[in-house]
């Protein structure tokens, strides 16, 4: 009989209580009190269509959704100049101006308090095993992991340069517009426009003074096996000791280049995975619950509506059926 661990079997949150604070940064359980409440939310991706682009324009305070957000894919966010607000990734936070661009990998929950109206922004979402399929063995993995390495948010929030700025602002609205108007070679335009969008934020940074550590490239080849293995058999039950063999690494080891270079564990990646394409299964006509549990792996419908709803924050027979709701901010 095989042994290790099996996605599913037990329920888990997806969120961690909120980790002690920095020296220096006193306790605030009410300014932390936000992470218990973080869903969630954005585009439903799948292999089919892995990288979307939106474009933001909120207007007033009340089209903002109570608490946070969190998804199982990669996000950059662009802000439009004259934007002010306060922006929190878990138990951190820092001051968000106009012209600064917000990186974040896959399983963090965050947060935008958007303090001038109207406040504008360029969002660019995919999943992070696209990028390894993709290129040279060394240079990708680094494209990939400048998003999803563990580092401070004072890393993931940074300030290009005026002409980068645009050249970054012109790519989004390129994607935003393979996105909204899908045409014959999108899904290739898309990946081609990621890659040139990473590689102009990783240009204008190229000796940093400021602590950033990246881990080195030489755990992304298996890491990239493990992704792919779960993209093509999330519907299936999963073991961490198959994916370990996968890895070519043991059980521990494997666990310790996830949590260093996605900052999440493969069960998390995989619950989340699950439950977004179950969301992506529900908004099409003729799935009800029943049908969209089982397809992605779950044979447990009590555990699916509770995992469901631990994500999203409503069940899924209430979830939007017959459309892909518009990502939502936080």
């Amino acid at each position: 009989m095989r042994q290790g661990r099996k996605a599913g079997t037990r329920p888990e949150a997806f969120v961690k209580p909120p980790p002690a604070p920095r020296a220096g940064r006193p306790a605030d359980t009410a300014r932390l009190s936000w992470l218990a409440e973080a869903r969630q939310r954005g585009p439903l991706l799948t292999e089919k269509q892995p990288v979307c682009a939106v474009r933001r324009v909120i207007r007033n305070p009340g089209e903002i959704p109570l608490g946070g957000h969190l998804h199982p894919y990669c996000e950059i966010t662009l802000s439009q100049k004259g934007y002010k607000g306060l922006q929190m990734v878990g138990a951190e936070s820092i001051r968000r101006a106009g012209g600064t661009v917000l990186l974040l990998g896959p399983g963090l929950p965050h947060k935008t308090i958007h303090e001038r109206f109207p406040a504008r922004s360029l969002t660019v979402y995919f999943l992070p095993g696209i990028l390894l399929d993709m290129g040279p063995d060394d240079e990708v993995p680094r494209l990939l992991r400048r998003l999803t390495a563990r580092q401070p948010l004072r890393h993931r929030m940074r300030k290009p340069p005026a002409a980068v700025w645009r050249r970054l602002k012109t790519l989004l609205n390129q994607m935003i517009d393979e996105s909204d108007h899908p045409k014959l070679g999108s899904g290739l335009r898309l990946r081609v426009l990621l890659i040139e969008l990473l590689i102009e934020l990783l240009r204008c940074e190229p000796d940093r003074e400021d602590g950033l550590a990246l881990p080195p490239t030489a755990d992304w080849e298996p890491l990239a096996r493990v992704l792919r293995y779960l993209h093509e058999h999330f519907a299936e039950p999963v073991y961490g000791c198959d994916l370990a063999r996968i890895a070519g690494m043991s059980r521990s080891k494997l666990h310790h280049v996830l949590r260093e270079n996605l900052g999440i564990s493969w069960v998390r990646y995989l619950q989340g995975y699950r439950i977004q394409r179950a969301a992506a299964l529900l908004v099409q006509p003729g799935y009800d619950v029943t049908r969209a549990a089982f397809e992605v792996g779950f044979n447990s419908l009590s555990h699916f509506n509770a995992t469901f709803r631990r994500f999203y924050g409503v069940n899924p027979s209430r979830y939007p059926r017959g459309r892909n709701p518009p990502a939502r901010p936080g």
